[in-house]
């Protein structure tokens, strides 16, 4: 496999390897009140998993199976909703095109440009829709070999634009009916650009619904948590207020109350390219599993990761490295500014409802964080430049704590005294080669990016108190 093609979308990284891409919106702009609400719940979700969305929605269907279909408000009408929706919520947004004639209209009011399926071998729509110097996502039509899409995305390439991806959404398999080969994600992942998911027009039944496209909504699920651990770089769901009433895709369309749910469960881990790496960083591929919606009476019992995190009461982190990403930065006046990611910030504050300890410690003065930490509940602290296993000492005796009921995440040298004795030592992808060999857990993000948060997600898991467990399996029983 070639090297992965990376572009920018606005402040969007693509792929980004500690954040999955979600495309998601409404099939269709039906009007601006059921859009806009669509937008705020994705920005919700934004702020309190930390996830990135590019908001989607069609500003006219030309593919409807019926001619008396609803089509849309108004070509400009639509648009100017969606422009409103980059505008106001700092959300890139994307939308479809079907004739070249479309592709100038549309490139003043988004940031991405898309083709359908159906016409992605079109190729004076693709060179058009390349030459608007927006990013392209490529629909895989039904009827195409997975690893005939690099010829498809050439010809975007062709014209100088090279921010190009590819998003699956199923196969004809006979009338009426689609199938996911996942082999085809790994094929298109070869051309070297990035690959999405489409998980609800994956499921649809085309045209089996009298007049409309039918669909299978209740396999959305299993189906992207399988896209995930194959390694997709993001995926696409369509997504509705109310889908029963939906003027479009009625059958596929997940409910909007339900979304933040469905990102809970596909957005933990990073993406990942090869099985065989995510079984390295997790150890064995039972507990990679966990990730993709494996409950804990299914992984191995009597892994030592296994027992480690069943046992763990307190987590323990230093501030640099860990939870700032190795960041310090100040203000014109010498002030450190402090921050810190809100994906980690609500693993903390789960983490001690569920009755873990969280304590963090900082060998030099970083008491620029206290109001932070203390604001969501954190009272173990230990800022003012106190060696790390000093620090660790006081809290686990202050709590009367065993060793083997900690744990620790260390990136760099100064954490060893701490690491060698604890009973769940960890570490952050992008912690230094020497501790990345030593300690028994690898996270998938880097510090300041979400390794807390997945360290805590495998703690709860594991001892049966994430809380989102009994959401997942009535998700499935459904």
């Amino acid at each position: 496999m070639g090297s992965m093609q990376k572009f920018s979308i606005g402040s969007l990284s693509v792929p980004d390897d500690n954040s999955p891409l979600f495309i998601a919106g409404p099939c269709l702009i039906e009007n601006r009140a059921m859009a806009i609400e669509t937008a705020e719940e994705l920005q919700r979700i934004r702020q309190e998993l930390g996830v990135h969305f590019i908001f989607k929605g069609s500003y006219r269907k030309a593919n409807r199976t019926s001619g008396s279909s609803f089509t849309g408000i108004g070509d400009t009408e639509a648009l100017e909703v969606l422009a409103e929706i980059r505008e106001s919520y700092n959300m890139p947004v994307i939308t479809d095109v079907h004739e070249t004639k479309d592709v100038t209209h549309a490139a003043r009011y988004v940031d991405v440009l898309q083709i359908p399926a159906f016409l992605c071998r079109q190729t004076e729509l693709l060179v058009a829709a390349g030459e608007s110097g927006l990013a392209v996502n490529i629909k895989k039509g039904q009827f195409m070999a997975p690893d005939d899409m690099a010829l498809a995305a050439a010809k975007v390439v062709q014209t100088g634009n090279n921010r190009v991806m590819l998003t699956e959404r199923g196969s004809s398999f006979g009338y009426h009916n689609l199938v996911v080969d996942f082999r085809g994600l790994v094929k298109m992942a070869e051309s070297g650009y990035p690959v999405l998911y489409d998980a609800t027009h994956s499921l649809q039944l085309p045209g089996a619904g009298q007049g409309v496209s039918g669909g299978e909504r209740q396999y959305v699920m299993p189906l992207a948590r399988a896209a995930v651990a194959a390694g997709v770089d993001g995926l696409f769901f369509e997504i509705h207020p109310n889908p029963s009433r939906a003027l479009s895709d009625a059958a596929t369309q997940v409910a909007l109350a339900d979304f933040w749910k469905n990102c809970q469960t596909t957005a933990p881990p990073p993406p990942v390219r090869a099985l065989a790496s995510f079984t390295l960083k997790h150890h064995t591929l039972l507990e990679g599993f966990q990730y993709f919606g494996m409950q804990p009476s299914q992984a191995d019992p009597s892994s030592k990761i296994d027992q480690a995190l069943k046992a763990v009461r307190a987590l323990v982190f230093p501030v640099d490295g860990v939870l700032n990403g190795s960041r310090i930065t100040f203000d014109s006046n010498g002030g450190e500014l402090c921050s810190i990611s809100v994906r980690d910030a609500v693993a903390i504050k789960e983490a001690m409802k569920q009755g873990i300890r969280i304590a963090v410690v900082s060998e030099r003065d970083a008491e620029g964080y206290r109001p932070l930490l203390e604001a969501i509940g954190v009272h173990d602290l230990y800022l003012n430049g106190e060696n790390p296993l000093y620090s660790y000492d006081a809290f686990r005796l202050r709590h009367n704590l065993e060793d083997e009921e900690c744990a620790y995440i260390g990136d760099d040298i100064g954490d060893i005294a701490v690491l060698s004795k604890v009973g769940l030592p960890a570490t952050a992808i992008d912690g230094v080669n020497y501790l990345r060999n030593r300690v028994g857990y690898i996270s998938g993000y880097e510090g300041g990016k979400g390794c807390i948060r997945e360290l805590v997600e495998m703690i709860l898991i594991r001892q049966g108190k994430w809380p989102y467990i009994e959401q997942v399996e009535e998700e499935e029983e459904r």
